[in-house]
């Protein structure tokens, strides 16, 4: 959200918010400007560029928190983690958003064995600065709150960030070929689409004419071209790369028979959410908040390939079937309507501006 919008949304006397952020000057920038006041923080991609930059980050932190009321962190992550120590160093009051689960990333073994290696003091980190906050917004319900505990005394809130269609607009993709669709990055390989191919692979002895959009790009999207040509389905994979209009996202969706998000670690998939909310039929890995908007019977294992192909083959075969997913995933995601998200944002600010005037 914009520094001003957010300013424009707190209830009565406002603060005067600080966007504080990692940034890159690109020739073609993707998406709207940000307005209000802004801070350009060093940026760096990936764990070895984080270390080499890590005192340059810090000092701009530092220089970013100097006068404040209340600092607001995202985590996990290097930058709320800084700000979190750099804050309490100050006396300053600190809310987190805790919007993803590090130890899950890094266990996925996308990062490597240096990740695998670094999972619990990563995990601990994190557990520490959500501990340190006066209030802690999670965007999961229950799976979040259990690895990231809050302090005893911290306001907690639970929403998320996604806001849905007011009204279902899937049609129901019948007949003809089974078409997947899976939207995510590709930057590391912790949303499983490599799986996701090698299981439609293993299933076009069935379905023959099956294909599958993966809506999402990054750096590993060379790994998925091979991972398409290893399991002969290179003729059925469309990748649409980034696209910054949800109207091109809704496009993709309008034409799927199943959206199928095979993540290794999730905290609250906001694709997954679209998806359902506008009615398609949807399966997952049981990971993050995933539990919490699926059914049982429509999630598989994180990472087994066989077991999301039998769940494909069995919803492929029945209509009925995804329906009854269609319709359970619209009833799943009204939480987070529109009206439902402004009430418990509502709610948060003023949190905030509690915690900021010391109370």
């Amino acid at each position: 959200m914009n520094a001003d919008a957010w300013a424009r949304e707190l209830p009565g006397e406002s603060l005067s918010p600080v966007l504080a952020a990692r940034a890159l000057l690109v020739e073609d920038p993707v998406g709207s400007p940000l307005s209000g006041e802004t801070l350009a923080l060093p940026h760096y991609v990936g764990l070895h560029q984080s270390v080499l930059r890590l005192p340059a980050t810090w000092a701009a932190i530092r220089r970013s928190v100097s006068g404040a009321d209340l600092v607001l962190v995202k985590v996990p992550g290097v930058l709320g983690t800084l700000a979190t120590l750099a804050a309490r160093r100050r006396g300053i009051p600190v809310a987190a958003e805790v919007v993803g689960d590090a130890e899950g990333v890094l266990r996925s073994g996308a990062l490597g064995t240096a990740g695998r290696l670094l999972r619990p003091v990563v995990g601990v980190v994190t557990r520490f600065v959500v501990r340190r906050a006066g209030a802690v917004r999670y965007v999961t319900e229950r799976e979040l709150q259990r690895r990231y505990p809050p302090a005893p005394d911290a306001a907690v809130a639970s929403f998320s960030d996604v806001v849905i269609a007011d009204e279902p607009s899937w049609e129901g993709a019948e007949g003809g070929a089974p078409h997947l669709v899976s939207v995510g990055s590709v930057d590391q390989l912790y949303k499983g689409h490599h799986h996701l191919i090698e299981a439609l692979g293993r299933i076009r002895d069935e379905f023959p004419n099956a294909t599958l959009t993966i809506v999402g790009s990054g750096r590993r999207m060379p790994f998925l071209y091979e991972t398409a040509r290893e399991h002969g389905v290179s003729d059925a994979v469309r990748f649409t790369g980034y696209l910054g209009d949800p109207a091109d996202v809704a496009a993709v969706l309008a034409e799927a028979t199943l959206f199928v998000l095979p993540s290794l670690t999730e905290g609250m998939p906001r694709a997954l959410i679209e998806a359902m909310a506008i009615g398609v039929p949807a399966i997952a890995s049981r990971v993050g908040g995933v539990p919490e908007l699926l059914p049982s019977s429509a999630t598989f294992a994180p990472g087994d390939v066989t077991a999301m192909t039998r769940l494909l083959r069995e919803l492929l075969r029945s209509p009925e079937r995804r329906r009854e997913l269609s319709t359970a995933g619209i009833t799943a995601t009204r939480r987070f309507s529109s009206s439902a998200r402004a009430a418990a944002l509502a709610d948060w600010q003023r949190t905030l501006i509690g915690l900021a005037d010391g109370g």
